[in-house]
């Protein structure tokens, strides 16, 4: 049995540097871990904020940071740092649930919902992914998908009382039966991240950030235009698969970068034997720069890659 566990992110270091400078670095992390442990969390952002101008490139220290500034209620600093972390490592779960904790701490439950799912496909055994994807959906008015969701946290650990508490309040809401009688054995709360409050203006970015992968991608639909494809790419059908009869839809979120580059593309409806051959053809798919009030931005929109 699986369950998440909301604990400091714990990583190596390699350094090639003088051993001093490791000592330092890898004492920054101790410290760092530490301090999310103990709910020192403004200490850890501070540690956390040395150690990721020296290493940039470490996702799990941007999730980290994310994690500790979700708990100070720093909604955009979250989302800022979960985004960053998803583009230096797609597949990490950990980094699209604290996207998905910004979003839904933000109120914004669309785009909660499809990081949580993301989380639920690189780890299916998440609790607190579902935990949180059925009350962002239960806020989308989707009762249906939240009861489906708390029931799934509830085969993961039948005695998780926030689920099932959650879950009795719905199906009663819905006026379906409520669940067997919650077991006597010991419970885990799974609280969800409460709503900021009014965030402060983010900070600038660093010098010499790459503002393109730090932009927060904005979920096209409504006031966000979708941005015109110029060259679509036909994914190549593996032959395996097609000997085998694999085919059907596999759909993907894409984020598409200020000149109209894919920059990241990640699977949230899956055919297993399809997902890498559509994912390399959406790489090289090409947009025009996506525009929002004249601005340029980045934006996440969701496509469909068919097989058959």
């Amino acid at each position: 049995m699986r369950s998440f566990q909301p604990a400091a992110v714990l990583f190596m270091v390699v350094l090639s540097a003088a051993p001093s400078a490791a000592q330092s670095a890898t004492e920054l992390v101790e410290q760092a871990s530490a301090a999310i442990n103990a709910g020192k969390y403004a200490d850890a952002v501070a540690l956390l904020d040395r150690y990721l101008a020296a290493r940039p490139d470490d996702a799990p220290a941007w999730i980290s940071r994310a994690q500790a500034k979700a708990k100070l209620k720093d909604a955009d600093g979250a989302l800022r740092d979960a985004n960053r972390a998803v583009f230096l490592d797609a597949s990490n779960a950990r980094a699209h649930f604290y996207r998905g904790a910004a979003w839904q701490m933000k109120a914004s439950y669309e785009n909660a919902v499809a990081d949580y799912s993301t989380t639920l496909l690189l780890d299916p055994g998440m609790l607190f992914a579902y935990n949180n994807r059925a009350n962002c959906r239960q806020a989308l008015n989707d009762l249906a998908g939240g009861v489906a969701d708390y029931q799934k946290a509830l085969e993961i650990d039948p005695a998780n009382k926030f689920a099932r508490d959650n879950l009795t309040a719905l199906q009663l809401r819905m006026g379906t039966s409520a669940p067997p009688p919650m077991p006597t054995s010991s419970t885990r709360d799974a609280p969800l991240p409460p709503p900021p409050p009014m965030p402060a203006p983010p900070p600038l970015p660093p010098s010499g950030a790459d503002t393109t992968a730090d932009a927060v991608p904005l979920r096209v639909g409504g006031a966000v235009p979708a941005p015109r494809i110029l060259k679509q790419v036909e994914p190549e059908y593996p032959d395996v698969a097609r000997r085998a009869g694999v085919q059907g839809p596999v759909t993907l979120d894409v984020v598409i970068g200020m000149d109209g580059r894919v920059l990241q593309a990640t699977v949230i409806r899956s055919i297993p034997a399809l997902d890498a051959a559509a994912i390399a053809a959406v790489k090289r798919w090409e947009y025009e720069p996506p525009r929002v009030n004249g601005r340029p931005e980045v934006v996440i929109l969701t496509v469909t890659v068919m097989f058959k």
